[in-house]
């Protein structure tokens, strides 16, 4: 599990620890399957101010609108995503539209991120990738 802020300057880590502490608490008594793990979003608010808690899917943004060329301490080129690009997918039952409506944003996801319907037509055309 991760806390995650869409804000900049997070100053209610507490509303988050008292809530992903209630969350761990429940799942010790109902386990995730082994091959989950819980995105949980947690609005930047008082407690007070949480409406409560959504079960959501992920909300999809526009690509970054640019990449920054830098270089990490020992002089190497990195490049860093900039500015998170805008909603593309924001509506209802997605985790973006729970924290901008206060509620806690709990996403199941899967490890195995692998496009599986993908695999047969890739076999295919790599076949005639020769090396």
């Amino acid at each position: 599990m991760r806390y995650h802020s869409l804000g900049k300057h997070e100053n209610h880590y507490q509303t988050a620890a008292i809530i992903t502490a209630k969350i761990i608490k429940r799942i010790k008594h109902h386990p995730l399957a082994p091959d989950q793990i819980l995105n949980i979003n947690v609005p930047d608010v008082p407690i007070d101010q949480i409406k409560g808690i959504k079960v959501t899917r992920l909300g999809h943004r526009h690509k970054a609108e640019m990449m920054k060329k830098m270089q990490d301490p020992w002089k190497r080129d990195i490049y860093w995503y900039g500015t998170l690009g805008k909603e593309l997918d924001g509506g209802e039952g997605t985790d973006f539209h729970a924290v901008a409506n206060h509620y806690v944003s709990v996403t199941p996801l899967t490890v195995d991120m692998t496009a599986h319907n993908s695999i047969d037509t890739m076999r295919e055309w790599m076949d005639e990738v020769t090396i």
